[in-house]
């Protein structure tokens, strides 16, 4: 049994990216498209 529930999509994407640094700088850059 689990002992924590399944990651949001969000912090699969975080995890893949290799951490919130580059997540958030690939989020700044989708926004100023």
């Amino acid at each position: 049994e689990y002992a924590f529930k399944p990651l949001p999509e969000f912090m699969e994407k975080l995890l893949e990216m290799g951490g919130l640094v580059p997540y958030v700088k690939e989020r700044l850059r989708e926004k100023k498209k």
